[in-house]
């Protein structure tokens, strides 16, 4: 059961240095947006989340962009989908 616990313990801790490294490669990719032209953060998201030809249909549509980027499950992230789900009404 130990041993259980042991690797339970190193996994969390991975995912959360996988979540640290995909957050820090958005906000980098978000600040390439804007020096190439978006005006502020919610426009370099929108833009980041069209180029990908995604559309607004839904709620998980968002999600699943953020899911895809490594950052659906973080505080960040979960700000993420939420601006861009405001930005679409």
């Amino acid at each position: 059961f130990d041993y259980l616990c042991e690797r339970i313990k190193e996994n969390e801790q991975l995912e959360a240095a996988r979540a640290t490294r995909a957050v820090e490669e958005f906000k980098r990719q978000v600040a390439l947006v804007m020096d190439a032209g978006a005006s502020d953060f919610d426009t370099a998201i929108r833009w980041l989340y069209n180029d990908g030809g995604d559309n607004w249909c839904h709620q998980y549509d968002v999600e699943h962009w953020a899911y895809d980027q490594g950052i659906l499950h973080t505080d960040f992230g979960r700000d993420v989908v939420t601006r861009l789900q405001s930005l679409e009404k």
